[in-house]
């Protein structure tokens, strides 16, 4: 467990779960055995996270979320557990650098709304992000996944949540 981190009522932490530092469980947000939440990441109330599931530095779960496969850090998963944007609120107010913030936006597009298979999307994001911001996102996504990686939400899915 990391340091100041926010545990509100009703929230569990599963064994053998690494939390960052920073860290906001919001009511009722419950994490399965093994969960690793990266540094300043927020999970919102009454979500699930299944065991094994990595959930990325300053990653924003939606509440009443599902999540049964990876969230990449900077970005924000909506109900269904996929990915519907970068968490852009979140790096203004952790201070990420505007050319960070514009690296994780192109990772994100690369990744998420480019078509590219997996492989063609990290071949080309090596090749893109020059940041640290955005060299972390291709170290998250280049680490072996026990459950895999979250999909991106297609709009009307984004819209219902």
């Amino acid at each position: 467990m990391g340091d100041d981190c926010l545990l509100m009522t009703n929230s569990h932490v599963g064994h053998n779960c690494r939390i960052g530092d920073g860290v906001v469980l919001v009511s009722g947000a419950v994490l399965g055995g093994y969960v690793d939440v990266g540094s300043r990441a927020t999970i919102s109330g009454n979500v699930g996270v299944h065991q094994f599931v990595r959930i990325g530095e300053l990653a924003m779960v939606s509440g009443l979320a599902k999540i049964v496969q990876d969230v990449p850090p900077f970005l924000m998963a909506g109900r269904d557990g996929a990915i519907v944007d970068v968490n852009r609120i979140g790096l203004i107010r952790a201070k990420f650098t505007s050319a960070e913030r514009k690296d994780v936006k192109i990772a994100y597009r690369i990744l998420y709304r480019s078509g590219h298979c997996r492989e063609t999307a990290l071949r080309q994001l090596a090749k893109d992000v020059t940041t640290d911001a955005g060299l972390r996102l291709l170290e998250f996504m280049l680490q072996d996944s026990s459950r895999g990686v979250a999909r991106f939400a297609r709009r009307e899915e984004h819209l219902e949540t």
